[in-house]
């Protein structure tokens, strides 16, 4: 079982800069990937994305890419490098003053200023370098946070078997003090129906029946328990369940009010299960 929301961090150094890549992800429906950099990185991120693809069918990653000098005097000397480079353009262009020149030196000077971010030569399979390392990382968060959130898928589903078995449990009080009170009801309605109408007993017997069938519960537990069953192989599965959790959970949550509308003297208990499988689709909404 993998989460979706992860971290993963790495670098590369090269000869005076060091490539950065870091890694963030969240929870999300569909696997939406955003790679951000200050460089034009358009074959790069088809590259970076596909590689995500391979492993990945859900969640929000945002991949960062930065680069960092490693020393403060290689920052000052491409500092100084760049400030040079700039002056002779600015005098080459003065060589022939005029109103172009004046119109066309601060584009200049801004190109010149954003030189550091055009990729070098093999500053790309520098990148690539750092991003597989980084989604490693990534990936192992993921497995980490995963297998945390099984644990407490497994905690639930324990806790919402033992709460169905009190439901059951009061369900079989609460019947035989049902079938007591229809009875006296229905003795109650038949002495005094029998003596203004003309009503079949076997009629009547018949309506009681199908009222207390219809108030019965048992075909409930019976999918609430497949549904737990289900639950328990469903995490598991070294697979991506998240999708097929969240149905699964869907239907549980229904039964559960079905049970509530039938048997409302079981409304704690209910409220237990309905809060139980709540918590649990929280939990299955960040697995992939």
């Amino acid at each position: 079982m993998q989460s979706m929301t992860g971290y993963g961090a790495a670098n590369t150094a090269l000869a005076e800069d060091t490539f950065l890549v870091e890694i963030r992800g969240v929870n999300h429906r569909f696997l939406d990937i955003q790679v951000r950099s200050s460089w034009n990185l358009y074959q790069l991120e088809a590259k970076i994305v596909n590689r995500i693809k391979q492993h990945l069918s859900r969640g929000r990653l945002d991949v960062t890419i930065s680069l960092n000098k490693r020393s403060p005097e290689a920052q000052v000397s491409h500092e100084i490098n760049r400030y040079n480079e700039l002056i002779r353009v600015v005098e080459k262009s003065l060589l022939n003053a005029g109103s172009y020149a004046a119109a066309v030196l601060p584009l200049i000077g801004q190109d010149i200023l954003n030189q550091e971010k055009v990729l070098k030569p093999g500053d790309e399979s520098a990148i690539i370098v750092a991003f597989d390392k980084a989604f490693s990382d990534f990936r192992m968060s993921r497995q980490t946070e995963g297998e945390k959130i099984k644990h407490d898928l497994a905690e639930g589903i324990e806790k919402m078997t033992t709460t169905l078995k009190l439901i059951q449990k009061s369900w079989l009080i609460s019947s035989q003090n049902r079938v007591t009170l229809l009875n006296n009801k229905l003795n109650n309605k038949l002495s005094t129906l029998s003596a203004n109408t003309d009503i079949p007993q076997d009629r009547l017997l018949q309506e009681a029946a199908l009222i207390v069938s219809k108030s019965e519960i048992d075909e409930e537990v019976s999918r609430l328990l497949m549904h737990l069953t289900s639950c328990q192989g469903l995490i598991n599965d070294s697979g991506r369940i998240g999708r097929k959790l969240e149905f699964t959970l869907q239907e549980l949550l229904r039964e559960a009010n079905t049970i509530a509308s039938k048997f409302p003297e079981a409304a704690s208990h209910v409220i237990t299960l309905k809060s139980l499988i709540e918590n649990a689709k929280e939990h299955t909404a960040n697995i992939e």
